[in-house]
Parts: C-alpha cells; sequence; structure tokens
C-alpha cells in the first residue's frame, strides 16, 4: 500500500483540488481511500487509482447503453400540439 500527499496526488493525477474534494465527500471512504494525518491528508494511491478505473469501466459499459438508449429516444412519440395547448390553457 502505497500513501501520498495529496498536493503529490493531485500534481501527479492532473485532477483539480475540487474535484478530489468531491470524491471525498461522495465516494471514497477516509481511513481505506484517504486518512488525513495533523493537517496532511494522504492518499492510498493503489486504491483511489483502482475506484477511477471502475469507474471509466462502468462509463464505457453505459456509453454501450446510451447510444442504443438514444436510438429509441429518437424514435418517441412527441405530444401533439393540441395537447400542449390543453395543458397550458389550465391556467388558474
Amino acid at each position: 500500500m502505497k500513501w501520498i500527499s495529496k498536493a503529490k496526488y493531485i500534481e501527479a493525477s492532473g485532477l483539480s483540488n475540487g474535484v478530489l474534494r468531491g470524491w471525498f465527500d461522495r465516494y471514497l471512504e477516509r481511513g481505506v481511500h484517504y486518512q488525513v494525518i495533523g493537517q496532511t491528508t494522504l492518499i492510498n494511491v493503489e486504491l483511489v487509482d483502482d475506484w477511477i478505473s471502475q469507474q471509466v469501466s462502468a462509463r464505457k459499459g453505459a456509453g454501450c447503453e446510451s447510444e442504443s438508449t438514444e436510438k429509441v429516444r429518437s424514435h418517441t412519440l412527441k405530444h401533439s400540439p393540441e395537447i400542449v395547448a390543453l395543458d397550458t390553457s389550465r391556467q388558474l
């Protein structure tokens, strides 16, 4: 397990401090992916890089689905003008 400072990880990865902080708040687990000792945040490089790789893989898989979903959406019927007019005429 290799730990490096958050500043060094940001420099090496090219991520911004804000992006990394958002990931800490939403997805990464303190004590597992990162740890704060004193005023220094340390990053577990292996686990964070693995997590990023999983996200990239999941997005690639989702990309295939979104292309097929987009094809379905292009064939979806739109509301007729009469229905839209009827909906907007119900103002009180």
